[in-house]
């Protein structure tokens, strides 16, 4: 009994290091000074990402603005319609392509690397919320590994990461994306060992 107490105390111990090098790697993602890409591509899911996307658009970085995950029953003029009411008023809806096939961050991945590879593009600004960059940028490199990937993060103000111990709210969502991204982690480590 004693050894099996050890044992899951050390397991815990583990974990809780894990997650906090996890939340450390959060918060590395800083937004990052605009340059030049093929393409923007906003993962939906979060306020303020697709806000992003139209602002790298309208600065002219980037040619196109993919939005992955959009509800099949939104048209690009209602879902822009939205940020328009927010002050985003200079767009050029021509550059803008919805994806409506995914409906998880996996599905997310599949649908950008189809619009990648269909239009040939080399480097792209991957835009989603920060506590959710690290698994996305996992499951899109893993399907794009020769694209050059520039995460954006987008701030939530609901989670606070800064002091992510001490809000309940924020370390459940924060906790639970850590055991998402360490289940990708291990799905594409898996895959990989298969493909030798």
């Amino acid at each position: 009994m004693r050894k099996l107490f050890y044992f899951c105390l050390i397991l815990l111990v583990a974990f809780l290091f894990g997650l906090a090098g996890f939340v450390d790697t959060i918060n590395k993602y800083e937004q990052p000074k605009l340059i030049s890409a093929d393409v923007a591509v906003v993962l939906t899911g979060g306020s303020g990402r697709i806000e992003k996307g139209i602002e790298i658009l309208n600065d002219k970085k980037v040619e196109k603005l993919f939005i992955s995950g959009v509800h099949k029953s939104v048209a690009i003029k209602k879902l822009l319609n939205f940020v328009k009411n927010n002050s985003f008023n200079k767009y050029d809806d021509s550059n803008i392509i919805l994806g409506y096939q995914a409906k998880t961050t996996f599905d997310n991945a599949i649908e950008v690397a189809n619009f990648i590879k269909k239009n040939n593009y080399k480097s792209i600004y991957l835009i989603t919320s920060k506590f959710h960059m690290p698994r996305s940028m996992y499951e899109v490199r893993h399907r794009l590994p020769n694209i050059k990937i520039i995460p954006y993060p987008v701030n939530n103000n609901n989670i606070k990461i800064k002091s992510w111990y001490s809000y309940p709210g924020t370390l459940f969502v924060l906790t639970f994306e850590y055991l998402k991204t360490l289940l990708v982690i291990l799905r594409i480590s898996i895959l990989s060992l298969l493909s030798y």
